[in-house]
């Protein structure tokens, strides 16, 4: 006998509308759930760390500041503790379907996604 258990997650929204997905799950996605369209050229907007940090933190999240960044197209969103970002260079820009395991995305639902406190 196999038993399957599946745990289902309901993405973090903030007072603005920045949502947290959950691991593995697309900012489409994250987005549908909230009834909101993913904002790509506002996800692609962060490209520094205290920007990733700053939406971390709408979520209530302490992530460490990532100073680098990195060439991922699953970025901006929390890895472990880190807020991850993706290089200014924008390489490998993210994308509204990107996923991974270990990542919660920061997703862009809507016109009102600051990148600083007002």
């Amino acid at each position: 006998t196999t038993t399957t258990t599946t745990t289902t997650c309901s993405p973090t929204t903030s007072s603005y509308d920045w949502v947290l997905g959950c691991f593995d799950q697309t900012c489409t996605d994250a987005c549908a759930t909230v009834m909101g369209t993913c904002m790509v050229d506002s996800i692609n907007d962060i490209d520094t760390s205290a920007e990733a940090q700053f939406v971390g933190s709408v979520f209530g999240s302490s992530c460490t500041p990532n100073p680098t960044g990195g060439p991922y197209p699953v970025f901006p969103g929390e890895f472990e503790s880190f807020c991850g970002f993706n290089a200014a260079d924008k390489m490998r820009p993210s994308g509204c379907e990107g996923a991974y395991g270990n990542v919660m995305r920061f997703c862009c639902c809507g016109a009102d996604c600051p990148l600083t406190a007002p």
